[in-house]
């Protein structure tokens, strides 16, 4: 105020009066705030928790700041259990919030303070510069004393005036600020509501789900059981056909055995029978001849022949060194099936499947003769 002028020291005085109020109104506002919120303010920022578990926390919070939907909390508050932060989270949460709205009155409190101290400078130097130019024109007009002290007054008046505004305006103030805590406590309530009929729902849901899960375990256990009777009756019963069968295929080992025995006894018998047919058929042809020491020492019809003796003087040139009872060369070769190995050989498909399937479908030249096919059979043992 040192750097204002006023003629009249008691306008200045009252002027410094309304600054004095004014900075005490406030601090006393400051303080109410302080001490409403003094729990909070003791305590440091983190409030118990490590700084990076803090740290986190104001990400989460700082990610739904500018959400404007009504389920935000919730949403938050799953987010920030799935981090796994320590169990006290509701109450850091409930702390974080009271100091983030005790720093927005402090903040708000100094600003309605510098404003206001701001206008009454503006204000004052409007009244000084208005009684500075009112001494001057009295001093001037010579006026007296008396119309100076009622310009003053008239000042006075409107300072006065003005300060009654600002207090009027600083009580709606902290009314509207009362009335707006009040719907977010309201708000905070509401939605605390909300979430308590919304975990007993999910959890009634949960019990109606276990219920149906117990009981279809339980349908299912009475049909395991039911199935777990019928197959043990069915394992019984087959059981008792097993131990038939096992008995009856006793019975026909047992009959297998002694027919067996009865056929080899029987062989026994025919293999003697045959072996006496067969002396006695030896008896029949056996050969009566005579000693020959000559014969024996004299040359054979195969060893003349080797000598030439007895051979023709002109042989057949085509004929034969040998005579041969089976097939030549040029048959051999005139067998298509030969052929056709001989080519599947080379390309290297003779053991594959496409090879058999060939040298199956493929039609002969002749037909076998029936009377080739052997009619053979193995008698059973």
């Amino acid at each position: 105020m040192s750097f204002l002028d006023c003629p009249d020291a008691w306008l200045k005085s009252s002027v410094l009066h309304e600054f004095q109020e004014l900075d005490i109104m406030y601090s006393n506002h400051l303080r109410e705030v302080d001490d409403k919120y003094h729990d909070v303010i003791r305590n440091d920022e983190c409030d118990g928790w490590s700084r990076e578990n803090h740290e986190k926390f104001l990400t989460v919070m700082d990610m739904f700041s500018f959400n404007g939907n009504s389920n935000k909390r919730n949403l938050y508050m799953d987010l920030l259990r799935q981090l796994q932060l320590p169990s006290n989270l509701e109450e850091h949460e409930k702390r974080w919030l009271a100091r983030k709205q005790c720093q927005q009155l402090r903040k708000a409190i100094t600003t309605d303070w510098y404003r206001s101290k701001k206008a009454l400078l503006l204000k004052a130097q409007a009244v000084f510069t208005e009684a500075c130019t009112s001494h001057k024109e009295n001093t001037k007009a010579c006026l007296g004393k008396e119309l100076q002290q009622m310009k003053c007054n008239q000042l006075y008046e409107k300072v006065a005036l003005w300060r009654e505004q600002q207090l009027e305006t600083l009580h709606l103030e902290k009314e509207l600020e009362d009335f707006a805590k009040g719907e977010a406590d309201e708000h905070r309530r509401q939605e605390e509501e909300t979430r308590k009929h919304l975990l007993a729902a999910q959890k009634e849901k949960v019990q109606v789900f276990r219920g149906k899960k117990s009981e279809e375990k339980k349908r299912m256990k009475e049909a395991y059981d039911t199935e777990l009777a019928s197959l043990q009756d069915y394992l019984s019963k087959q059981a008792e056909i097993d131990r038939e069968r096992v008995i009856y295929r006793e019975l026909m080992q047992k009959e297998k055995e002694k027919h067996k025995k009865q056929m080899i006894e029987n062989k026994a018998l025919e293999e003697l029978a045959k072996e006496r047919r067969l002396d006695s058929i030896r008896k029949q042809v056996q050969v009566q001849t005579e000693a020959d020491s000559l014969r024996v020492q004299s040359a054979t019809a195969a060893s003349e022949a080797r000598r030439g003796v007895g051979a023709l003087d002109e042989e057949p040139i085509q004929k034969p060194l040998f005579t041969l009872y089976s097939y030549t060369a040029k048959q051999v070769s005139a067998d298509p099936r030969l052929r056709l190995e001989e080519r599947l050989r080379e390309v290297g498909l003779l053991n594959s499947a496409y090879g058999r399937q060939a040298m199956l479908q493929l039609q002969l030249l002749r037909k076998p003769r029936p009377d080739m096919k052997s009619t053979f059979k193995f008698s059973e043992s």
